[in-house]
């Protein structure tokens, strides 16, 4: 039986180099994979959770960085829809 190798394209080859990449990176850094890291399954989930949580601040800034554009294309007031002006009215800023 022959078994075909599928090898991604576009995007998804992309990704497949970030991962690589990103291997590389840890296996230099701590000097292990992650197959072959010692973890308890609690201590992995506890990574991914903190990750997770960066994740969301990345997420959260490039979305008040967009609300920030919008809103000087639209001639709002600079900072209007910042952080600290969410679910203000444009009078309030």
């Amino acid at each position: 039986m022959t078994v075909g190798v599928f090898m991604p394209e576009g995007t998804e080859a992309e990704v497949c180099a970030d991962i690589a990449r990103r291997q590389a990176f840890g296996k230099n850094k701590y000097g292990t994979t992650v197959a072959e890291n010692p973890l308890s399954l609690r201590a992995w989930l506890v990574h991914a959770f903190e990750e997770a949580l960066d994740q969301a601040i990345y997420l959260k800034r490039a979305i008040a960085e967009i609300d920030a554009q919008q809103a000087r294309q639209a001639g709002n007031p600079e900072g209007w829809h910042a952080c600290g002006n969410v679910g203000m009215e444009a009078s309030d800023a």
